[in-house]
C-alpha cells in the first residue's frame, strides 16, 4: 500500500509483492497520503485534505465507504492503527495543541503536547506505547511514548544519532527496525542493544544510447527569439507592444518586423498602455530594483513612478487612467505578492508615487483586471485551504479597489 503522484494528485494504490494486481483506491482532485492497513486488512486509515485542512480518514476496502475521523482547523496526519485495531495514533499541528494524539471510539486524546516536529508513530507489540522520530533544537531522536497522558517520552536512540523521519517497523517479537545514519538499524525489544544491518544491492540501468542535445550558447549567428511575453494591444488597435530579451518592442499590426522601444543592459517587461494611448507603463530594474516606469509616447521621455526595493510586476491601468494596479513581492511569505495601486500621473513636485496597499499577500496571483467602473479589481490566485503543503484551488478573487469586502469566485 502506498500513495503516488502519478496522475498529478496524491492517491492511494495497492500492489502485490510480485508487481501484479495494481489497484487505485482513491479518486478526485484532493490528496490522499500516508496509508496504513488495519490489522485485519479490511480498512485503510490515511490523511487527506478532502475536508479542507488535513484530517484523518478511514476507507473500508470492500464497500468503498469513506469516513472522516477528525475535523479540526489544524492538520492531522501520519495515522497508524493499534495492534488490536481499536485505536488510531496520529500527529497533529494545531495553534494551541500540537503533538501526538490517539483516537478511540470517536474520542481523541492528546497524549503528548509538544512543539517538536514528529515523525509517523508506530505501535509497540503490546499496544501500550508509540515509537516515533522527533526533531527539536536541530537534533533528531527516536523516542518511546506511553499512551498514558502526562508521562514523559523516553529517548532510545544514541546521542547525535541521525534518526530518519520514517515510521519504525515493529517485528513480531517486539524488536524495532528503523533508519538512521544512512543505514537500516535493528533494536531489541527492550531497547538495550542496537545493530546495523549490513546489506548491499546492485542496480542495472538498461538505458539505450541517445544523442545528446547540442546547445547553441556560443553560436554568434542570429536566431529566432522564442521568449516573447506579455503582449498588449494599443487602445487604437493598430500596434502590439511586448517584451523579449529584456527589452520592449513595438510592432505595427500588419508588419513582420518590430521596432525596439528600449535597448539597454537593464530589464524592461510587463508593458501596459494608458487608456488614451499616450503612456506606456512598464517595469524595469534601471534604478537597482524593479520599479514602475512610464514612457510618454509623444515625447519619448521615461519617468520613474515608484522607488521601492521589492520587485513589482503586472501593472494595469484603471479605465479612467487615473490609477495603476500592480503586485509587489512579499519577501516574508514565499511565492506571495501584495496588490497595490498608485495615482497617475504623479504630481511634478512629487518625485515618486506612494503605493497604496489594497489587499494582503496572495499566492501566485495573476494580472489584475479592473471593472469598467473602476470600483473592483479581479485577479486569479491560489485560494489555500491547507497550511500543510499549501494546497488550494486557483480561483478568481474580486477585490474592491477601495479596500471594502471581497469575495472568491
Amino acid at each position: 500500500m502506498y500513495s503516488s503522484f502519478r496522475d498529478g494528485t496524491f492517491h492511494i494504490y495497492s500492489i502485490k509483492p510480485d508487481g501484479s494486481d495494481l489497484q487505485k483506491h482513491t479518486t478526485g482532485e484532493f490528496d490522499y497520503r500516508e496509508p496504513n492497513y488495519s490489522p485485519d486488512g479490511a480498512k485503510l486509515v490515511f490523511s487527506s485534505d478532502k475536508g479542507g485542512s488535513y484530517n484523518i480518514w478511514e476507507l473500508t476496502l470492500k464497500t468503498k465507504e469513506l469516513k472522516q475521523l477528525t475535523n479540526s482547523e489544524g492538520n492531522e496526519y501520519m495515522p497508524s492503527y493499534s495492534p488490536d485495531g481499536n485505536r488510531i495514533a496520529y500527529v497533529a499541528t494545531r495553534p494551541d495543541a500540537s503533538g501526538l494524539y490517539v483516537l478511540e471510539g470517536g474520542k481523541e486524546t492528546l497524549i503528548w503536547k509538544t512543539t517538536a516536529t514528529l515523525g509517523p508513530p508506530a505501535w509497540t507489540k503490546e499496544g501500550s506505547s508509540l515509537i516515533l522520530q522527533t526533531v527539536a533544537d536541530g537534533a533528531t531522536t527516536l523516542v518511546v511514548k506511553e499512551i498514558k497522558p502526562g508521562t514523559e517520552p523516553k529517548v532510545i536512540s544514541a546521542v547525535r544519532e541521525d534518526v530518519f523521519p520514517f515510521r519504525p517497523s515493529v517485528a513480531a517479537d517486539g524488536a524495532i527496525w528503523y533508519t538512521a545514519d544512512g543505514a537500516i538499524k535493528y533494536k531489541t525489544a527492550d531497547f538495550t542493544k542496537t545493530e546495523k544491518l549490513a546489506w548491499q544491492a546492485t542496480f542495472m540501468l538498461n538505458r539505450k544510447p541517445y544523442t545528446r542535445k547540442k546547445y547553441l550558447l556560443d553560436n554568434p549567428k542570429p536566431r529566432p527569439v522564442k521568449g516573447i511575453r506579455a503582449p498588449v494591444v494599443s487602445p487604437d488597435g493598430k500596434a502590439v507592444v511586448f517584451s523579449a530579451l529584456g527589452d520592449l518592442y513595438w510592432l505595427d499590426i500588419g508588419l513582420s518586423t518590430p521596432q525596439k522601444l528600449t535597448n539597454d543592459a537593464f530589464i524592461e517587461a510587463d508593458p501596459c498602455f494608458s487608456p488614451d494611448g499616450r503612456f506606456l507603463i512598464f517595469t524595469s530594474d534601471r534604478s537597482g530594483s524593479i520599479n514602475l516606469w512610464a514612457r510618454d509616447l509623444k515625447t519619448g521621455q521615461d519617468r520613474q513612478l515608484t522607488n521601492g526595493t521589492e520587485e513589482i510586476n503586472t501593472p494595469a491601468f484603471s479605465p479612467d487612467g487615473k490609477r495603476i494596479a500592480f503586485f509587489m513581492l512579499d519577501r516574508a511569505a514565499f511565492g506571495r505578492s501584495v496588490l497595490h495601486t498608485i495615482a497617475f500621473p504623479t504630481p511634478e513636485d512629487q518625485p515618486f508615487a506612494a503605493p497604496q496597499k489594497v489587499y494582503d499577500a496572495l499566492f501566485g496571483p495573476g494580472v489584475p483586471s479592473w471593472s469598467p467602473d473602476g470600483k473592483q479589481i479581479a485577479i486569479s490566485a491560489l485560494d489555500i485551504y491547507s497550511t500543510r503543503f499549501r494546497e488550494g484551488l486557483n480561483q478568481f478573487l474580486i477585490i474592491p479597489s477601495q479596500g471594502e469586502v471581497l469575495r472568491w469566485k
